[in-house]
């Protein structure tokens, strides 16, 4: 089983992940990995950890990459599989990008940072209702996210221009966005807003598609962030070509979108079309 370090140096020399087979799972996920109540277990379990070093403020920057790479060897030690692509377009930056993405399920939020971290400081766009949870919100504030209502746009778009560009300029920190208003195994465009475009535009960094497909963690039906475990579905993530805003954005835009619908075809994902069949 590799550590964080021998993790980050194979994304850099193969600029890609798969999931290595046979995966060398610990004896008590061999036994019970298969059951979905063990791996929700298994995710809680490293997320009271993370949370209790958050608030007893052992969660630093150091620390955040190879927590949630814990996090990403219990979704493999329990039958999940990963494939990463497009490491080589993190590889082109020298300095903070904004990244768009589409969003399916809780567990991107969690793993991304193992991919990503060892690249450059990033933060993230969440819900504000994310960062009173209890346990996981204490992960949360310690990121220092860029919270949202999603119930009031206008002040949405103000704080994430505002906080955005004073993260990416003067802390040098990434920013991930979601603009689906919710998660979502179907991606629609017409529901993807060009929010990420217009950061990247006036904070003069490049913007980053990013193309997820995490419905290997379902969204539960009384609570969201657990639904059910389905292991016959990869997870998938892939980086597209780092890209310059020019003008209003709005191809920038549609670029990120195509990247986004075309990596989900492919991957077997759901892309409802513009006339929505």
């Amino acid at each position: 089983m590799m550590t964080y370090i021998e993790f980050w140096d194979s994304l850099r020399e193969k600029n890609g992940y798969d999931t290595p087979e046979p995966y060398p799972s610990p004896l008590p996920d061999r036994c019970f990995g298969r059951l979905d109540s063990w791996y929700k277990l298994r995710v809680m379990g490293r997320i009271l950890v993370t949370a209790w070093r958050a608030r007893n403020h052992h969660f630093t920057v150091d620390s955040w990459g190879p927590l949630t790479y814990a996090i990403w060897r219990v979704v493999e030690s329990c039958d999940g599989r990963i494939s990463v692509r497009g490491v080589e377009n993190l590889k082109k930056l020298d300095g903070p990008a904004v990244y768009v993405s589409n969003h399916m399920s809780m567990i991107e939020t969690i793993i991304l940072p193992s991919i990503m971290l060892p690249f450059g400081l990033i933060t993230m766009v969440v819900k504000e209702s994310l960062t009173h949870y209890p346990v996981f919100g204490t992960i949360m504030r310690a990121v220092r996210p860029i919270a949202v209502t999603r119930t009031d746009p206008r002040e949405d778009f103000r704080r994430v221009m505002e906080q955005g560009e004073r993260i990416i300029r003067q802390e040098g920190r990434s920013v991930i966005i979601f603009p689906q208003a919710r998660r979502s195994p179907t991606f629609r465009p017409n529901e993807f807003n060009s929010l990420g475009a217009k950061l990247a535009r006036k904070a003069e960094v490049p913007l980053v598609p990013l193309a997820l497909k995490t419905d290997f963690h379902g969204i539960g039906r009384r609570i969201r962030d657990f639904g059910p475990v389905d292991r016959s579905k990869r997870l998938h993530f892939a980086f597209g070509e780092p890209m310059r805003v020019t003008g209003n954005g709005r191809a920038e835009h549609q670029k990120v979108v195509d990247f986004i619908a075309l990596h989900l075809r492919q991957w077997g994902g759901v892309v409802e079309d513009i006339e929505g069949t």
